[in-house]
């Protein structure tokens, strides 16, 4: 590295919405020490790594950081959550510690007694110097998705569809204890969370080209850790189902795993949270094909 490139600085400028845990960042070339901010923003460069992530690109076409990507812009779905699953391995780690500190330091998100409207859009900001050189891509470039991959995804969607629906109408028929009657149970809190992250994760991958959705993913599995009432080994499988879905290869298997979950008959809530209710078994005519 010379010496010009040693004084090559940006100014990363971030937003957070906390309850959203949904994170943007924008980077400002504020001093290239050969050019000015000019000397990386001949043009710019999309880019899609998975469901979760959107990127942008400056790529000049002479000087220093000829033909070399340089962070331009980012937006984070689950920003958080996918830290703790992959470290957001798709931005420069430098700029990936950053924001890591400064979304852990705001997770609680607004006060509590904050109206719901304004907690929701209720934002922080923060902004951090770091040398370009920081900024660069250092990513392998995606590569094109198989054939048979969107199908792959459909099914898998459609699949957490259904166990969400199994999910929530097991708990809907389920009996109160007498100590939950009296005290109140935030049960009804968590199969709700689950089912609507689960939900938005099928969404996702069904809205999108054959892409993972590693933010969405991660959320979900938080969500099951969190106390989703279903048995232990009903909940290593749907784990392990929710941890695989991130590897496109594996979304037939997933699919098959999770229509297993749904339609099992002896796939049940927690035994010390329910009464003679089992989860409904579902149609032939609606499991995924690589079922049986």
């Amino acid at each position: 590295m010379n010496r010009h490139q040693s004084a090559a600085t940006a100014c990363l400028l971030l937003r957070y919405r906390p309850d959203a845990d949904v994170l943007l960042g924008v980077v400002e070339v504020t001093d290239t020490a050969s050019g000015g901010p000019d000397a990386v923003n001949d043009r710019r460069l999309s880019d899609t790594p998975d469901a979760d992530t959107r990127l942008t690109w400056n790529l000049a076409a002479s000087g220093q950081f000829a033909n070399t990507p340089v962070l331009h812009s980012f937006e984070v779905i689950h920003a958080l959550s996918r830290w703790q699953a992959d470290g957001l391995d798709v931005l420069p780690r430098a700029v990936a510690d950053i924001c890591h500190r400064f979304t852990n330091e705001h997770r609680e998100g607004a006060p509590s007694d904050t109206p719901m409207i304004s907690a929701l859009h209720s934002r922080v900001a923060s902004e951090a110097q770091l040398p370009i050189t920081e900024l660069l891509n250092t990513n392998e470039p995606r590569t094109s998705a198989r054939p048979g991959l969107q199908r792959d995804a459909l099914h898998v969607a459609r699949s957490l569809e259904q166990l969400s629906g199994a999910i929530e109408t097991a708990f809907s028929t389920r009996r109160l204890t007498d100590h939950e009657a009296r005290t109140g149970s935030n049960e009804h809190n968590r199969v709700v969370a689950f089912c609507a992250l689960a939900r938005e994760l099928a969404s996702t991958l069904a809205d999108h080209e054959a892409l993972p959705a590693p933010g969405t993913s991660a959320a979900t599995r938080q969500a099951l850790r969190g106390g989703l009432p279903i048995g232990d080994r009903e909940r290593a499988a749907l784990l392990t189902a929710l941890t695989d879905i991130d590897q496109p290869d594996r979304w037939a298997l997933v699919a098959a795993a999770l229509d297993h979950l749904a339609a099992d008959k002896n796939c049940h809530l927690a035994a010390n949270a329910i009464t003679e209710v089992r989860w409904p078994r579902l149609s032939s005519s609606t499991r995924h094909p690589g079922y049986r």
